[in-house]
């Protein structure tokens, strides 16, 4: 979505539209309108990259959420 939303940003094409034609195609998978504004923004500055940065601290996911879940309810006993 967000190589979409440079290559429409770079035709100069609204925030607000760009977001309409992500909802009609992405239909209900689409990120909220103040999201396309901060890509723009960041387009706007100068960043290029359209993916997602490593970013520090700690992972929101966990690899087995059963087994780790299972380990928490055993400690807490």
């Amino acid at each position: 979505m967000c190589s979409v939303i440079h290559f429409l940003w770079s035709k100069k094409v609204p925030p607000v539209e760009i977001h309409c034609d992500l909802v009609t195609v992405y239909v209900g998978h689409v990120m909220a309108v103040n999201n396309v504004h901060n890509w723009c923004r960041e387009f706007e500055s100068g960043q290029v990259n359209v993916k997602d940065e490593q970013r520090s601290g700690q992972p929101s996911t966990s690899a087995d959420p059963v087994k780790d879940f299972d380990s928490a309810v055993q400690t807490d006993v």
